[in-house]
Order: C-alpha cells, then structure tokens, then sequence
C-alpha cells in the first residue's frame, strides 16, 4: 500500500480538522484469498465512521481506492442508501415541523454523512442544501419537500449537482451511478432512453407506498464543442401513492381560481401557470413506469457486437467486462453502463448507444 507515504497524507490532511477527533488508525481484513480491505479510520466525536478505504490484492500487485468505485462500495456493504423511509429520513403525511426534525436527525456512517440547511421556506415547499450522499464526487445535492394545504408530505425531489456548470462533461455514466444505487435499494427499476438533439435519460420504480422517477437531461455537443455532453438537469422525483388523489385534486382548485383572474385571450395562448414548479415536477409522474420503453442490452449482444472481453469482474448482481481501459456493466443480465476513456465512444457506437 506504501503505507508510509498513505500514512503521512492522511495525518497532514487530518491536522486540518478543528474540534474533536478519535483515530482508530490503520486495519486490515482479509475478503478472499490475497485480497484485503484496508482502512485507516475516524471520527468527530459522534460516532460515526469516516476514513479512507482501499482494496489491495496481493497476488496483482493492485491498490484499487473503495470510495471511487461502486462495485466495491458494494462489494464491501459501503453502498450507502439515498432513503431510509419514505424519502431520506422522512414518511409521507409527515408535517414541516416533523420533516424538520427528520432533517436533523440525518448523519450516514461509513464513507460520508449528508448534512442539510434549510434555506427557503415557502407556503407549501421547504428547501435544504444537502451534500455527497455516496463518496464519487455528487457533493451539490438540494432536497424539495412538497405539501398539501393539509400540511401533510405528499412528495419531494432530491436535485442532484444543481449548481453544476453548463459546461461539464455530464454523460450517462452519472445516471447510471445514481441508477445503480436506487437498483440496490428498490430492485430492477424500469429504464427508458431518447435522444437526438436532447439526451433524455428515465427509470422508474414503485414500492407499496411511493412512486419513484430518477430523470437526467444532457444536451448533445454541436460540431465545435469540445465537451461530449452539456449537463441540463439531473434529479430523482419521489411521489406518495396514499395522497396523490388529495395532490391532484388541490391542483385543479388552483387552477380552477387561477383562470378566474385571467382576461381571455386568443387561442392557443398560454392563460396562466397551472401549478408551481415544485407541484408540476410532482404532476409529471403521470407518465407510468409500463409506458417507458425499455431498450435491453444483453450479455449475448455484447459479445456479438464488441467480441469477448479482455477480463471479467463478478460481483453480487452485477458483472464488469472490460475491453482494454473501458468497460460494460451488466446489472442482473442487463446492461446499464458502458465506459469509454473522454474522447472515445466506439464501444457505445457499435452498441447503438447514444
């Protein structure tokens, strides 16, 4: 591991840290035969473990860092859930006061905690800054939570580097990071794709109490773009099935009210805005998960279109082949993730992968 100079990065970095902090330093568990999970790890007082994390197999001489690869964050039982309940750490029909409190109570052990700031609060919607919920990187996370005149929850969306640049090379591989996660937690979700000059990317999963939509938007770079995709919108929209009635129909009052005041105008017009923008993320679960249309890569036509692999990596569910420095992924006999270098989308070509 050159376990020296790991050693004396992680003390320089951890001198920085103000306040309390126990260090339980430097482990070592063996997985299989040669290969170990190292950990030098800690905490602020609270409890909660935090710490670098690193697979060595002995046999290849090879050093793989767990935070940066889901796989192993799986592999490992580090895969962190994005819910614990209905949405993060709250139930439907929950009031503001309690969500609030819900919010407080949110600290993940393992590989990063998410924390959140209330900062704006509005009649029917409360917003939170959020932070990482896994360790690769998805450090601008906002949190909506959305409320009938009741006070009850009835759905939320959790926004995913909203402050992201317009400029970043945001491409599929995000969505499926982000896919795979919510597949560990709710199953095989539902998958649709389009694309032409806007990359639209949708899964979709349904427990008994909540209908769950993760959508992502990336536009295609023109001619004399040196950036593969421009990043648009990338969020996971959660719905409560018990209050969607009582949702819908709250929204055709507004409506109803909110053409009241409006002069008639020529047809076609727009007359006026028919929900809010938080309500409208929420009404666009109309489109039901059967609807999507589900364009199924499998392993056999893989092998058919790009030839047998330089290597395979099996995990629980899901399967890595490589060719050369690229990848496919294949969770539970479907492909979900196909990884070419920056500037390369031969493998994506010949797999018609947009």
């Amino acid at each position: 591991l050159g376990k020296g100079t790991a050693d004396s990065i992680i003390k320089k970095q951890l001198k920085e840290v103000k306040g309390v902090l126990n260090v339980t330093g430097w482990k070592a568990k063996r997985s299989e035969d040669q290969v170990y999970l190292v950990t030098y790890t800690y905490d602020y007082g609270d409890g909660q473990e935090s710490g670098y994390y690193y697979e060595v197999n002995l046999m290849a001489d090879l050093i793989r860092d767990v935070k940066d690869d889901l796989g192993l964050l799986d592999k490992y039982g580090m895969l962190i859930q994005l819910d614990t309940k209905d949405i993060r750490n709250a139930t439907w029909g929950m009031s503001k006061s309690e969500v609030m409190n819900s919010e407080e109570q949110i600290s993940t052990s393992g590989l990063g905690r998410m924390f959140s700031e209330l900062y704006e609060e509005e009649d029917n919607v409360i917003k939170y800054h959020g932070g990482t919920f896994y360790a690769k990187g998805y450090d601008n996370v906002d949190i909506e939570y959305y409320f009938l005149n009741s006070d009850k929850l009835y759905g939320a969306k959790l926004l995913i580097n909203p402050k992201c640049t317009s400029f970043a090379d945001y491409t599929s591989d995000h969505f499926g990071d982000i896919t795979f996660i919510l597949n560990k937690q709710y199953g095989k979700g539902v998958q649709s794709f389009t694309g032409e000059d806007l990359d639209i990317y949708n899964s979709f999963w349904e427990t008994d109490e909540t209908t769950i939509n993760h959508h992502m938007e990336t536009m295609v770079p023109t001619s004399d773009s040196k950036w593969k995709h421009t990043y648009k919108e990338h969020y996971i929209v959660y719905s409560s099935k018990e209050y969607k009635d009582q949702f819908e129909k709250e929204q055709n009052i507004r409506q109803s009210e909110a053409s009241k005041d409006v002069p008639k105008q020529d047809e076609g017009a727009v007359t006026y805005e028919t929900a809010s923008s938080a309500q409208e993320d929420l009404d666009s679960l109309s489109i039901k998960p059967q609807e999507a249309e589900v364009n199924q890569i499998t392993p056999d036509i893989v092998l058919q279109k790009l030839g047998q692999p330089d290597s395979i990596e099996k995990l629980s569910t899901t399967e890595r082949w490589y060719y050369g420095k690229s990848y496919v992924e294949f969770d539970n006999g479907v492909l979900f993730r196909c990884y070419e270098l920056h500037g390369k989308d031969d493998m994506k070509m010949k797999l018609d992968i947009k």
